[in-house]
Order: structure tokens, then sequence, then C-alpha cells
């Protein structure tokens, strides 16, 4: 496990402390409420494309990297320069002494980067699929009156599908409960289930062309890529740095209708950036949802406005909200076009590996974390009270496991990630400690238990509340409020005589 120097964990820490991330937040807030401006003023004018590369391209120079610079920026005191459009420089030179010329530079080179990425990756899209079989299945569940369901590319964990097991905390079964029909036939891109025979689930990477329709597709596509290329002569790169799902698009508005799915999935996964071939879909009579399987809330700090990130450029016609907070907190921010916002009050399933519990007959605490990345520079207020810091990490399980093995009760700990050599190395000197794998559904692990211990205002919590199971978030730093509503009905524990009132109290 890469752990920083310990000079420069504390340079960080004094960067945390001393409230830098909200300089980055109300950049960010600035520019999202100016593009929302720029787009929705544009009315009939804002094209999908124009939308889906604004999301692309905020979502690209937002990252870690970009607060990793301005962090070396506070400790160098000297201009730099960061990946960012020319026009945004002024909003950044408020806070910032930006370097216009190694902006410039650095800008290029990642859009560069990007559209060579994407090019490539269109290619993908102009090979044919012509599965006999797989059109013959489809037309057979369609003329047998299944709902096709269609799950989108970075749903891609075979721990997803039921494969006929209705016991499984899985996607596929809570979506069958979801919409009361087990008559569903799911639409996958796993890859590790392409060959698992099982008749509601096929695989398709791509959605298949008639061979008529697909010779027709090539020729639009070459005149979309001479298009591309002329519009980048003449320095406008947004049709050649969106060329991957302009051609995905493309491909999706020539498929037949029996290929066509009911419904299309998407997830937090996909955060704002809404493909350009589900405004297609859409138009085709396809529903568009949105759901929230993993959901990490932003804490509200003391004298700092709600961070609104990335919503403004939001343009999901449908989101699954899991409670009234989660909705309440969406329609706060001007989002582009009309957004449905409907509340399920649970998270979903996700992914459930069939591992047999022989615990279930006793008391134990679920203990959940969301492992820190040591070169990771987020800009949330999650980073501000510290939960993608190591040492809290390792107090967390210590004290669990100290206070547990006291008072003789087991401790389940489901990482969020596979863990390192390191990191077993450290667990493994607790015997009382049963770490599962992190497949496994935290619903299967929240139901049995007496307790839910979490490092951070995370799934855990909310699975907990909706279980009626005590929840509490373990959290040293004093910037968390026990007045939050974000942490809705769960506890914080500051330190270790806190958190052993806590589970003295629910045991």
């Amino acid at each position: 496990m890469k752990v920083w120097s310990e000079s420069r964990r504390c340079r960080y820490s004094t960067y945390l402390d001393s409230g830098e991330l909200s300089k980055i937040r109300a950049i960010k807030g600035l520019i999202l409420n100016d593009l929302n401006e720029e787009i929705t003023s544009k009315k009939i004018s804002a094209s999908n494309l124009d939308v889906i590369y604004w999301q692309k391209l905020y979502t690209l120079v937002f990252n870690s990297k970009l607060n990793k610079d301005l962090f070396k920026m506070t400790l160098k005191e000297k201009k730099i320069g960061l990946a960012i459009p020319t026009h945004w420089i002024k909003t950044f030179a408020l806070h910032y002494a930006v370097s216009k010329r190694r902006s410039q530079i650095k800008f290029f080179l990642v859009i560069l980067k990007h559209i060579l990425k994407n090019l490539v990756h269109s290619f993908y899209y102009l090979t044919p699929t012509f599965t006999k079989k797989n059109i013959k299945i489809l037309k057979n569940f369609k003329s047998e009156g299944f709902l096709i369901v269609f799950l989108n590319r970075n749903m891609n964990d075979i721990y997803l599908l039921d494969f006929g097991d209705p016991n499984l905390k899985c996607f596929t079964n809570w979506y069958k409960k979801f919409t009361g029909t087990s008559k569903i036939a799911f639409i996958h891109q796993i890859k590790q289930a392409k060959k698992k025979y099982c008749l509601e689930y096929l695989y398709m990477d791509k959605f298949p062309l008639s061979f008529q329709n697909y010779l027709m597709f090539l020729l639009k596509s070459i005149k979309i890529y001479i298009f591309a290329f002329l519009e980048l002569g003449v320095g406008n790169y947004k049709h050649i740095y969106c060329i991957s799902e302009i051609i995905q698009d493309l491909r999706t508005k020539m498929t037949p209708t029996y290929a066509i799915p009911n419904v299309i999935i998407f997830n937090e996964s996909n955060s704002i950036v809404r493909p350009l071939f589900s405004y297609t879909m859409e138009d085709r009579g396809v529903s568009v949802q949105n759901f929230s399987f993993s959901v990490s809330a932003n804490p509200n700090l003391m004298n700092e406005t709600v961070d609104n990130s990335p919503w403004p450029l939001n343009s999901w016609p449908s989101i699954f909200t899991f409670d009234e907070y989660h909705s309440e907190f969406l329609s706060k921010f001007k989002n582009l076009g009309k957004v449905k916002l409907q509340e399920i009050h649970e998270i979903p399933f996700y992914t459930d590996k069939n591992i047999t519990f022989n615990f279930y007959e006793n008391k134990y605490i679920a203990l959940f974390d969301i492992l820190p990345q040591s070169n990771y520079f987020g800009a949330s207020t999650l980073n501000d009270i510290g939960t993608n810091d190591w040492n809290t990490w390792y107090k967390l399980m210590d004290l669990s496991i100290k206070i547990t093995n006291e008072l003789g009760i087991k401790l389940i700990y489901k990482p969020k990630k596979s863990l390192s050599k390191s990191m077993n190395t450290f667990l493994n000197r607790y015997s009382s400690l049963i770490i599962l794998d992190q497949k496994v559904s935290p619903h299967r692990v929240i139901e049995g238990s007496t307790l839910v211990i979490t490092s951070a205002i995370t799934t855990p919590l909310f699975i907990g509340n909706f279980y009626k199971i005590p929840t509490v978030v373990f959290c040293p730093s004093y910037k968390l409020l026990r007045s939050d509503p974000v942490l809705r009905k769960s506890h914080i524990a500051r330190n270790e005589a806190e958190l052993r009132d806590f589970i003295l109290r629910v045991i």
C-alpha cells in the first residue's frame, strides 16, 4: 500500500484545514452556473451534442489531477499552468495565479489525448453485428411480451445477474421486484456472462444492423468523420471530441425496431454525462432510467453554501432517488431540461456473490469503509472532514476490532474494494475479524446485523436506515456537524469513547 511521506501528509492536512478546497468548489459552482445559463439560453438551438460536449468537458477538467495542481500552486506560491479552457482562466484567477500560456498548452495536450482515445473507440461501433441467433431471441422476447431492459456499459459485473437464484440480493432480482414482473429479458454487455447460458440474459455489445442498413451506416459514418475533421481544421473540435458518441448514436438511429429495448438503465457511475444515444432511445419510446446503487453524500460545512457540483449540467430525464432528502437536494439546482424525480425509499441491490453466511444466528456488527486513495485529491467536503485519510482508516479498523473483542461480539467487515497485501497483513493480526468478499451484497450483510459502522456518509448508512438498524459514522473531524441533515438518522462517533458508548447502548 502506497502511503504518503509524513511531511507531505502534514502539508496536505494543513491545506485541507485552511479551507482551500472551498475555493475549488466556489470556482466549480460559478462555471457550472455559467454553463447552465449558456446552454439553456440557446433554447431550441442548443443541441444534445452541445450538452454532452460540456458534460464531458466539465468532468474531464475537474478531476483529481487539477486539484493536485492547485495544491502544488499553493505550496510553490507561483504561477502554474492548468489544463482548463482559456475562457475559464478568469474564473480561476479569482483565487489562483494561473499562467495563460502554460494552461493553453496543457489543455491542448489533454484534449488531443482524449480526441485520439475517442477516435479509436469510435471504430468499435463501426464493426458489424450479424448475429442471427440473438436477433431471433430478441424477436421471440418481444412477441411473448417480455420487458426488454438494456444495461449500460458500466454495469459490467457478472454478480449483477441472478441466473435463476431468487435468493441473491443482486440487481436483476431487485428490478423484477421493483417492476412487479419476472417476465424481463436483460440485455447486457458483461463479457464474463457472454457464454453462460440463461434464457433471460442476452449479451449484446452493440445494437444489430441489417446488411442493407449496415452499408448505409458506413456511408453516413464516413460523412461524419469528414465533417468532424473539416470542423477541426477551422478550430472547432467539438465533433471530433465527441466522435465516438456520434457514431454510436447514428448506429442507434438505424437499429431496427425489434432490437430497441423498452428500458435502458444508467447509474451513478455515469455521473452527469448522458450518452448521446440515450436521447435517440428516448425519442424512439425507450424509458431512460437513472438509479443510484452507490451513494456518497457530501456533508455541509459551517459558513459554506451547499456544493452543487455537477448537477446544474444534469440532463437525465428520470432519476430514481432513495429518499425525500435526496430528492430535495437534486431539486435545489437548475437542471438542463425537465428532470422527473421519483422516490423509491431504498438503495437498489447491485452485486451479490453466492456465499453462504454461517454467522446469522449470532449478533454481529457490520463494518464498512471506502478505502482511502493515497494519490487522490478530491474536492468534495468529504475530503475536508478527513474521509480519504489513512490515519482515520487505521483508527476505525483498530478501534472497531478492539471494542468488539472486549465485548465478545463478532465484527463482519465488507471492504469497498479488494484489499492489498499490506492491508490483508494488517488485518490478519485480528482473528476475531471476519472479512467478506467485496462482491457480497451489503444489503445481505446489514439486514442481519445489530449495528452498522462506516467511515463515511455513504451507502451502508442509508441501507441500515432502510432496515431500521442503528448506524454510526466514525469521523474524528469536528467539521462533521451532528446537526447536518445529510446524516439522516445516523450518529457520529469522534473518538474511542464515543464509539464504545454508542455500541454499548445499542447491544
